[in-house]
């Protein structure tokens, strides 16, 4: 029988400015997988699953977004 130890690797990151409230890993894709943040801040991020490294964020809310369903959450 084999053992395998996976190996966790905590994930910083920065940007947000307010309190983020709700942190959810996308499914996984043919190109990756993602992390969105939801932040009190207004400005919900988009990053790398695997890295944390910032991918963009999404613009023009008026207040804070409290949290972030994809496309395939809904269908489910």
């Amino acid at each position: 029988m084999s053992t395998t130890t996976v190996r966790q690797i905590p994930i910083t990151c920065n940007g947000h400015t307010r309190p983020v409230v709700d942190l959810r890993f996308s499914d996984i894709t043919k190109y990756s997988y993602f992390l969105i943040s939801a932040c009190k801040d207004g400005i919900p991020m988009l990053r790398e699953g695997d890295t944390g490294d910032w991918i963009g964020s999404f613009i023009g809310h008026k207040g804070a977004v409290f949290c972030y369903i994809t496309k395939t959450q809904i269908n489910d």
